[in-house]
């Protein structure tokens, strides 16, 4: 938590971030905590900035709403099996429903993986290192040499 918060206000972040790491939505959790505002956009703006204010990490984030390593391995491998439903209609009774795999999900999530393992990676990178522009450029490979060229 920030160091520079009144006690009033870091009394309102413990409550937040409790009900927030029980599972309770941005809004919820802020309306729970005792956040005077109105409608669901001003108490989840509060929320969020209760959130930033607690400097969580996105791993205790993720954990909090039961998305831990395991998890979303398992939904990851759910979503390569993704299938879509289609039904066949005449003269607007449904015939048959026929199940065909999602090829546009399953893309998706492979590259999701792929990305999660380090497989696939931005073909570009510029890096900012103390004044010099650095282009790295790597191929998609996960064992190849990368080039650096400075561009001077």
């Amino acid at each position: 938590m920030k160091p520079n918060l009144s006690i009033t206000e870091k009394r309102n972040i413990a409550k937040f971030v409790k009900h927030f790491m029980e599972g309770f939505p941005l809004h919820k959790a802020a309306k729970l905590a005792g956040s005077q505002a109105k409608g669901l956009s001003s108490l989840s703006r509060q929320g969020h900035r209760w959130l930033n204010k607690a400097q969580l990490t996105d791993k205790e984030i993720l954990d909090a709403h039961g998305l831990d390593g395991d998890t979303m391995a398992r939904k990851l491998t759910e979503g390569l099996g993704a299938k879509r439903q289609i039904a066949a209609t005449y003269r607007g009774q449904i015939g048959e429903v026929r199940e065909f795999p999602d090829h546009p999900a399953r893309a998706k999530y492979l590259e999701l993986l792929g990305r999660m393992r380090g497989s696939f990676v931005d073909r570009v990178k510029v890096e900012d290192s103390g004044g010099d522009i650095v282009l790295n450029i790597s191929s998609t490979r996960i064992k190849s040499k990368n080039t650096i060229i400075n561009l001077d």
